[in-house]
């Protein structure tokens, strides 16, 4: 059972009942501990072997045979999930009547046929994911074919346990024994709605709370987990890991800050929080990606000093493979708050020269 009275302020109503969702408060986090020698050598040992043994045969497309969709259910029904976004929904005999309240918001879109439900399984028949370790201690976790908007999930191990940052919506036997091998999923930490997915099915399974903002908590689309909703700009889990909330895209929009290691250095899993671009050391922000609505010249000044005032960090790793950052990762982050600021006072455009634009943000 949640402990601790909430007020109403921690409540939000149940789409398709009349209860309400309750939160317990979030606890103090636990004190770092020391890194056991060799603790972090055999850390990455085992990301190749789990690695390795979720590949399996390249003819099967990197998914070992008979491996199928597990969903945590309570009772008769499904955890339908929307087939645009990839957000679980509670535990229902039939799929949802209504809209998905994430896909109807401007900063989201419908399918071209509509909303589209889908289960679990019938997710798990045509869909296997990809485990890959791409730097000490950081293991990406994605679903091939594409699944919802192409997320990566990102498993960041530290010696006091794994945290899970983003999600993705299909957990199948294989991953969960390629992410047990590794340690498992001590908490998990969600940047914003629109990578919600399944973190039900993932928090249950691995018996792990689920660290999302306040502030993004009527976006949550299924109450039977354990959430724990942080409050301000800054929350510590364990490990050294931090998250800020930096808002933008949605209110509650976070970053997860990632310390330095004897083989790692420091950096920012940031989702599309802070968004890395196909232009390499670019980055950008966005109110609506989809549909291309800017954010206000107040609200990037904002990021900018949030920014600004984080820890150092040298690499930036984004919500979709390949979209990351490797060096001068925060320097970038704050020269992209400048380019923005500078394309909405109109002094970074080219080739209009009664623009007048600022060529020194150019690259």
């Amino acid at each position: 059972p949640l402990q601790g009275a909430p007020t109403p302020s921690d409540t939000f109503p149940d789409l398709r009942s009349n209860h309400a969702i309750r939160f317990p408060p979030v606890p103090p986090p636990s004190a770092d501990s020391a890194t056991p020698p060799g603790k972090e050598d055999r850390m990455q040992a085992d990301e190749g072997t789990a690695a390795t043994a979720l590949e399996g045969d390249s003819r099967t497309g990197g998914r070992v045979d008979g491996s199928v969709a597990i969903d945590v259910k309570d009772g008769p029904g499904e955890y339908w999930m929307c087939a645009t976004c990839g957000a679980q929904y509670d535990l229902s005999p039939s799929a949802p009547e209504s809209n998905c309240k994430i896909c109807v918001d401007e900063r989201q879109y419908m399918g071209p046929d509509g909303q589209e439900w889908i289960t679990a399984e019938e997710l798990g028949k045509g869909h296997h994911n990809k485990v890959e370790s791409f730097e000490p201690g950081l293991v990406g976790i994605s679903t091939e074919p594409t699944f919802a908007i192409g997320q990566r999930a990102i498993l960041v191990r530290t010696p006091e346990g794994n945290i899970l940052w983003d999600c993705i919506s299909l957990l199948d036997q294989d991953t969960v024994k390629a992410v047990e091998d590794l340690g498992g999923i001590k908490a998990i930490a969600i940047s914003h709605p629109h990578f919600y997915s399944a973190m039900g099915d993932w928090g249950r399974r691995f018996n792990a709370p689920i660290y999302v903002h306040k502030w993004d908590k009527e976006w949550i689309c299924r109450s039977d987990a354990e959430y724990r909703l942080w409050e301000g700009d800054r929350q510590e889990l364990f490990g050294g890991c931090t998250l800020y909330r930096l808002g933008g895209h949605f209110p509650g929009s976070a970053v997860l800050h990632v310390p330095a290691t004897d083989n790692r250095k420091a950096m920012c899993l940031t989702g599309d929080t802070i968004q890395c671009t196909p232009r390499k050391g670019f980055v950008s922000y966005m109110y609506s990606y989809p549909v291309y609505i800017p954010l206000p010249a107040s609200i990037v000044e904002d990021i900018r000093d949030k920014v600004s005032a984080l820890p150092h960090f040298d690499k930036i790793y984004g919500g979709w493979a390949a979209r990351h950052v490797q060096e001068r990762g925060k320097a970038a982050a704050i020269e992209g708050a400048d380019r923005y600021l500078a394309a909405l006072d109109g002094k970074y455009v080219q080739g209009y020269p009664d623009a007048g634009y600022n060529t020194s943000l150019r690259h």
